[in-house]
């Protein structure tokens, strides 16, 4: 969707920016969640994670298929 609706003249800009921003928050913010994890040491919020990381596999493999 980016690459569609950015002018052609910026899309390396465009793409450059959210590869850095990603590259960066990335072990930010897991440092982050780790440090709230071992403070609130809730299993329910442990389970809730692994749940949606589950669900964006799966979307992820049922995306890929529909592309081919």
């Amino acid at each position: 969707m980016i690459q569609i609706t950015t002018e052609d003249a910026y899309l390396g800009r465009v793409l450059t920016t959210i590869r850095t921003s990603t590259s960066i928050g990335g072990p930010i913010s897991s440092v982050v969640a780790g440090i709230m994890l071992d403070h609130s040491g809730d299993q329910i919020l442990i389970i809730l994670c692994a749940v949606f990381v589950l669900i964006g596999g799966i979307n992820m493999l049922f995306a890929k298929e529909a592309a081919n």
